[in-house]
């Protein structure tokens, strides 16, 4: 693939994109994460009926909702609807927006009549037309870009047509690679050359980008440093292949790098086939910054009912993903750099959910909604969890999360900074390199199933298995013997995170946990981190037990060989961590 500047691909024209203007407003962008049947034939990939009302209406919404992005996932939107866009100038997107539509597959004799059509004083159209030879395919695989423009000092509406230049694998299928004329252009969109620049990857096209100095030359040798947003839609049975993952972790190895992957919907089927092509879109937000504001617990819990999920990939980066079975997100985001803007007024707090909407098949409209299901409540009751803990809507996502690190012994301090509990240092929200999700409360990565299970087993032993058995209970815990029920914060004004267990008449405290089949030195080292979590002088560690399952069938504690003396008293708390 080469990449090309636009001002060098269609002369004296000036864009002033909003979403690529360099400053600390938000831009906005309208996510359509699109659900339906995917079609294979001789002469057309993509959707089995036709879906141009819906893509239709898509548009007129992102035209109403004034977006400065929208989005559509690969071989999704009817040719019929961007036609409609430009034979009607009261359809042409909005001044500064843009437009970028994934659009179902073109042969060339279509894609010219396309611009024979519709190309005229007031609308350029153009692709590369040297991309119509290649190869043996009979197909193309196109995003158009459709925005307005100065050309000439003249105003156009631009439809700027790129081809894929990479077919998808071919292990299940070579379908894709047989029929695909690929292309070699990739379009980087600019305001200026000190804007943020726009560049889209078209679903496996990312397994061949690379950092090289071909790239650098490409791009003018500004890419390390550049602001840059990278889309790549995708129609994608593996969202999570290592192709993909690599993608990411390439271009985030560099600063002001955001990475837009928007698949279709979960369970999008194939035509002819009765099981899911797209089992879960694992669509995200990616984005590299070290100022995501940890303070506003509210944001993280509005995107979570409004179906964003966050974790951390740790190196200062984020993703936050797109609850797979929803269609339609409106998105606001900070650009990945500012310029010239004092650092008070440019902190970059992470995307935040806007608006859902729902698709009326009956009016053939939009509609919005308030909150989706994460699917956590159904998780549970397919492991006949009853933990009320859990299952309490009135309790946060992030509470539920406090409660696993510290119940399961995942709770830790670093540099003695004993805020474990604070959202970017609970272990279940760090993705690892594979980016497999190990939080409990998201639901939608089948990969980490059974870190989930493993969470829920060891909390329903604590519940039903340790706690009501007095002869687990070491001599340090003698008072909660018979004397609490299952492991909760406790709530004084305020959930206090450093104890999980509480007598029946609230006077006594205990930090406590249950880490599964391991042996004694692994349930020591627990221990010690567990301890850690309270001040040298604090006599609240002592308090602090750690079950381990040492063989089949016994279970022990690991804890202070000491037991309390009288003069302990943890109910007195002069260092409390309390939630803000």
């Amino acid at each position: 693939m080469e990449f090309k500047f636009i001002d060098a691909v269609i002369e004296n024209i000036a864009l002033n994109l909003e979403v690529l203007e360099k400053d600390t407003n938000n831009y906005t962008m309208l996510l359509f994460q699109h659900k339906g049947v995917f079609s294979v034939s001789d002469d057309k990939f993509g959707n089995e009926t036709d879906c141009s009302a819906k893509f239709s209406a898509f548009i007129e919404l992102a035209k109403a909702e004034n977006v400065s992005l929208a989005l559509t996932p690969e071989y999704s939107c009817p040719w019929c609807s961007v036609e409609r866009i430009v034979q009607n100038q009261d359809k042409w997107p909005n001044n500064s927006k843009l437009w970028a539509l994934c659009c179902e597959s073109i042969t060339p004799d279509e894609i010219w009549a396309f611009k024979q059509a519709y190309a005229n004083a007031n609308v350029l159209i153009h692709f590369d037309e040297a991309a119509l030879n290649h190869g043996g395919g009979v197909l193309l695989d196109p995003v158009c870009y459709v925005f307005k423009a100065q050309v000439n000092q003249a105003e156009k509406l631009i439809v700027l047509v790129q081809f894929k230049t990479q077919h998808m694998g071919v292990w299940d299928t070579p379908i894709e690679r047989d029929k695909l004329i690929w292309g070699n252009e990739v379009y980087v969109l600019r305001n200026t050359e000190n804007s943020v620049y726009l560049f889209t990857n078209i679903c496996s096209e990312a397994a061949t980008f690379a950092v090289t100095n071909d790239l650098q030359r490409q791009l003018d040798y500004r890419w390390d440093e550049q602001p840059y947003i990278i889309l790549n839609p995708q129609m994608n049975p593996e969202p999570s292949h290592e192709y993909f993952r690599d993608f990411r972790k390439t271009i985030l190895r560099y600063q002001h790098k955001d990475v837009i992957s928007l698949n279709w919907a979960g369970k999008t089927g194939l035509s002819g086939r009765d099981e899911a092509l797209v089992p879960l879109s694992k669509s995200s937000v990616v984005l590299k910054t070290t100022e995501i504001d940890y303070d506003n617990l509210e944001r993280f819990v509005r995107n979570h009912q409004k179906g964003l999920y966050y974790v951390n990939r740790k190196a200062n980066n984020h993703a936050y993903y797109l609850n797979p079975f929803e269609e339609v997100f409106l998105i606001a985001n900070l650009k990945p750099a500012s310029s010239g803007i004092p650092g008070a007024l440019s902190r970059r707090t992470g995307p935040e959910v806007r608006n859902l909407f729902k698709w009326n098949n009956e009016n053939e409209v939009f509609t919005e909604f308030e909150q989706v299901d994460d699917g956590f409540i159904n998780f549970l009751q397919s492991l006949n969890c009853n933990n009320a803990t859990f299952l309490n809507d009135q309790i946060s996502f992030i509470d539920k999360e406090r409660l696993v690190n510290l119940s399961c012994g995942l709770a830790s301090v670093k540099k003695d900074d004993r805020r474990w509990y604070r959202l970017d240092k609970l272990e279940t929200f760090v993705q690892d390199e594979n980016e497999t999700v190990n939080r409990l409360t998201y639901v939608y990565d089948e990969s980490s199933e059974e870190i989930r299970r493993c969470y829920i087993d060891r909390i329903d032993c604590l519940n039903h298995i340790i706690i009501p058995d007095k002869t687990l209970f070491p001599e340090n815990l003698k008072v909660f013997k018979g004397n609490c029920s299952e492991v909760m914060f406790f709530n004084d004004g305020g959930y206090n995170y450093k104890y999980n267990l509480i007598t029946t008449d609230g006077k006594n405290r205990a930090t406590v946990a249950y880490i599964g089949r391991k042996e004694e030195g692994s349930a020591l080292k627990t221990l010690r981190q567990m301890q850690s979590l309270f001040e040298k002088e604090d006599q609240s560690k002592k308090l602090v037990v750690v079950w381990y399952k040492e063989n089949v069938t016994d279970i022990k504690p690991a804890c202070e060989q000491l037991p309390p003396s009288v003069n302990d008293d943890s109910t007195v708390d002069p260092n409390s961590i309390m939630s803000a």
